[in-house]
């Protein structure tokens, strides 16, 4: 497994294996059908799965998304699998609270922002010992 790898919005944090869905509390009807590759089709090909043979990430999110189970919060719920959140960047957010400010002309214009001068800007570290670029009010 590789444990950076993701799909559809769920990283993988361990090994998907049917002995390991059944020892989590997965239902029977969907380790039956993980066991017997009565349910998973990639392309035109029925796959099944042994006990202790670790299930690719795209089978396991594709199958408990398709089934009528709880398979996917069983995921979720039991560590196997984590929610990434895409985290978009609101830029027009930013600019109302955040002291930025677009700039208006230049060849760069659409790709550029700066500090805006009604702000005192300081450098602090926070918690975790990451440097932050910090905006108050002067």
């Amino acid at each position: 497994m590789n444990e950076m790898e993701t799909y559809k919005g769920y990283k993988q944090l361990k090994d998907i294996t049917v002995k390991a869905l059944i020892l989590a509390g997965a239902e029977d009807k969907d380790t039956e059908e993980l066991l017997n590759g009565t349910c998973i089709t990639l392309g035109t090909v029925k796959q099944s799965y042994s006990l202790n043979f670790a299930i690719p990430l795209n089978v396991a999110i594709t199958y408990a998304s398709s089934c009528n189970s709880n398979l996917l919060g069983l995921l979720v719920g039991q560590g196997f699998v984590e929610v990434v959140e895409k985290r978009l960047i609101d830029i027009d957010q930013i600019l109302r609270t955040g002291g930025i400010q677009k700039r208006g002309s230049g060849n760069l214009a659409s790709k550029s922002a700066y500090l805006s001068k009604t702000f005192s800007w300081s450098i602090e570290i926070d918690d975790e010992g990451v440097q932050c670029l910090v905006p108050k009010r002067k």
